[in-house]
């Protein structure tokens, strides 16, 4: 999106679409992660931190940033069926999170 969205307008526009793209390249961005959540195919650039956890999930696609690759790899994804796996992003909740430090503080004043 170019400019200011509205969250309500954001979130309307991310479960309307086939396909999230998000080839922003700077410091974390948080967007592919919603959309991948909502069960959206995903595409984001060969820059994006991509775990072995997220590896797994078939609907997230990675390109470079140039209109030749990006235009292949929607192609790719667009024709691939997918298969939802929630489970998949439980470790980037904030649940698990706080899970985590909680445990770590737990173990450290035990």
């Amino acid at each position: 999106f170019l400019g200011h969205i509205p969250e309500n307008d954001a979130r309307a526009l991310q479960n309307a679409c086939d396909i999230f793209i998000s080839m922003d390249i700077g410091d974390y961005d948080i967007a592919p992660m919603e959309a991948l959540a909502l069960g959206k195919k995903t595409i984001v650039p060969t820059e994006f931190d991509i775990d072995e956890n997220l590896q797994k999930i078939d609907y997230l696609a990675v390109s470079q940033a140039n209109s030749a690759d990006l235009a292949e790899t929607i192609v790719q994804l667009y024709q691939q069926k997918i298969s939802f796996k929630k489970d998949l992003l439980y470790p980037y909740t904030w649940e698990n999170y706080w899970l985590n430090i909680e445990k770590k503080v737990t173990l450290k004043i035990s």
